[in-house]
């Protein structure tokens, strides 16, 4: 992927759509965007194999409101991460895996309302990625807390009122893995302290 950015870059270069102070900063840009292109990309795919695209896009839109603001355990590389994030997306619609977790609500809800305990008790990690300052983490960690809330409640809402219902615990779901990658990078020290 980096050889193709560069290649990609240097074009720019030759027909001055960049300068040479811009090149590093352009490789960077362009590689991210690529990524997450290749990520959610595949993603999507998978759902419509599984055909669980409204699914995967509750699961999504839960996950990513949270983690966007939260941070949490960062892979390595480009593969750990688009390996890890499909095997966690696939297992998340997959009909085996969500019949054999969702079968009593009421442990759901309850994971639910631990998971959301932990976002809030942690707030946010600041991986090395971000580096982010004292205004910034507490700006992030703020965030990320009312992400949990807002996602939080519309768990417990639309249980509650019973509308959409078959897809409350995909939502769920998000909040799961947030709390989960939030612990997993506190455990293994994955991030810096100000």
């Amino acid at each position: 992927m980096e050889i193709f950015v560069q290649e990609i870059v240097k074009e720019m270069l030759q027909y001055g759509l960049v300068t040479e102070e811009e090149k590093e900063n352009y490789c960077y840009y362009i590689e991210i965007l690529l990524e997450k292109v290749i990520g959610i990309g595949s993603i999507i795919l998978i759902s419509f194999i599984l055909d669980k695209v409204i699914q995967m896009l509750f699961l999504m839109c839960s996950f990513s409101s949270i983690r966007r603001y939260s941070g949490g355990f960062h892979c390595k590389s480009f593969l750990g991460c688009y390996f890890l994030s499909l095997m966690v997306c696939g297992m998340g619609v997959c009909p085996f895996f969500i019949d054999s977790i969702f079968r009593n609500q009421t442990v759901t809800l309850m994971t639910t309302l631990l998971s959301m305990i932990v976002l809030f008790m942690i707030g946010a990690v600041n991986h090395p990625n971000m580096s982010w300052d004292i205004q910034e983490m507490q700006h992030s960690k703020d965030m990320a807390r009312s992400m949990t809330a807002l996602m939080g409640s519309l768990v417990f809402s639309i249980e509650y009122l019973g509308i959409f219902s078959q897809y409350v615990n995909y939502l769920a779901e998000g909040i799961w893995i947030s709390a989960g990658s939030g612990l997993v990078a506190k455990i293994i020290r994955q991030e810096v302290k100000i």
